[in-house]
């Protein structure tokens, strides 16, 4: 719309301005209180006609004009992209999913996309914290136990084999996941804390060092376990293998992996492992924009820590 008199006697709201402010700055307006956004409204009393004009044609062909792309804009957040990307990751796999796919769906730029999350692994890292985090505490109901038990380790793994052996789009995402650096260290570092606490008495004087190098192991046949070289294995017959070595690999005693490892074959894996990823978007859908952003600064520390850890060594 080109500017004229008629804009310049268009009102201009508190609110109007903070969605104008917003727009610019990519800050979320719910991060605004009443006296910053008074503020505004003073500064915008201070400037020019001129000016006054430019803002109000931007609020007409923006906002009132019905332009979803900035209704959307105002309302986006690193947490609805990350959303968006898990119902896509879910539905129609890693792989065929873009960061412009993902962009449209918001009514975004792409560039909007990769302000946050620079490139695509990023996104995935975030992903994968979430569903770790969530599937470890539903694994660990379904175990029976409390937090720290064998069973729900092996769970984990025999959920995510299975489900890579039911679903392409599952074989994708957990595979693309391996592969990912950025995933890998978030994952290993979150499993050694977690065997620390586990296997503490069976490996009571291990160092870090030695604990960082049997995950090393443990992902291995993790991954052996998803992408298996001989697709005729059963799936059950390769869990039931990869539980065995990677519960002796931290000295749990032979008659004591076996009783586990009977425990959890005897539980509905594919029933449990459709749960769990079904489940998982909805429990995105709902998670509010703090706990997500808790989160991704625990994933950014556990990083950090991984990456000194290594250097170290």
């Amino acid at each position: 719309m080109p500017l004229s008199a008629k804009t310049d006697l268009l009102p201009i709201t508190q609110t109007t301005l903070l969605q104008i402010f917003v727009i610019f700055s990519g800050i979320n307006s719910e991060s605004f209180s009443k006296p910053i956004a008074s503020l505004l409204v003073q500064c915008y009393n201070c400037i020019s006609a001129k000016t006054k004009a430019v803002l109000n044609a931007f609020k007409y062909s923006r906002i009132e004009g019905g332009n979803q792309v900035a209704r959307r804009r105002v309302v986006t957040t690193k947490y609805e992209i990350i959303q968006v990307a898990s119902e896509f990751f879910m539905s129609v796999g890693y792989s065929n999913t873009s960061p412009k796919m993902i962009a449209e769906e918001l009514g975004l730029s792409t560039g909007n996309i990769t302000y946050y999350f620079p490139t695509k692994e990023h996104l995935l890292a975030v992903v994968v914290e979430m569903l770790c985090d969530f599937q470890w505490r539903m694994l660990e109901a379904e175990a029976g136990r409390g937090i720290g038990s064998a069973a729900s380790i092996c769970l984990e793994t025999m959920t995510v084999a299975v489900a890579c052996d039911e679903s392409e789009i599952a074989r994708d995402f957990f595979t693309a996941a391996f592969q990912s650096e950025l995933c890998r260290n978030f994952l290993r570092e979150n499993h050694v804390e977690r065997a620390k606490k586990i296997f503490a008495t069976e490996c009571g004087a291990w160092t870090d060092e030695e604990f960082h190098q049997s995950e090393l192991l443990v992902m291995g046949l993790q991954y052996a376990a998803i992408v298996p070289t001989n697709a005729d294995i059963p799936v059950k017959t390769r869990i039931a293998g990869a539980l065995n070595q990677i519960l002796s690999i931290y000295n749990v005693e032979a008659d004591i992996r076996k009783k586990e490892i009977d425990r959890v074959l005897e539980h509905d894996c594919r029933g449990i492992s459709k749960r769990v990823l079904q489940e998982f978007v909805s429990f995105v859908e709902k998670t509010n924009d703090k706990t997500l952003e808790a989160m991704i600064q625990n994933n950014r520390r556990k990083s950090s820590s991984v990456v000194s850890d290594a250097d170290a060594v």
